[in-house]
């Protein structure tokens, strides 16, 4: 290989390094705002679930029976 051939083949090398660096930003942009529409799911979600946990915890006090205490003298 000559010496020119060898400098095109680096000139591409970088060329297609710099195309894939640049699909790479293009997917960390992606994700980012994957992460962000995450986080809002999460917090909606954990609101839900403490509204649940609630109802149920409510439900169960309701149908424990009720006894006065015992008197003791």
């Amino acid at each position: 290989m000559s010496s020119t051939d060898s400098l095109l083949a680096m000139v591409k090398d970088v060329l297609l390094f710099r195309e894939h660096l640049a699909n790479v930003r293009t997917q960390i942009s992606g994700l980012s705002g994957d992460i962000v529409q995450l986080a809002e799911n999460h917090g909606t979600l954990a609101v839900r679930v403490a509204r649940i946990e609630g109802f149920l915890e409510g439900a169960a006090a309701a149908s424990r029976p009720r006894r006065l205490p015992r008197r003791t003298e």
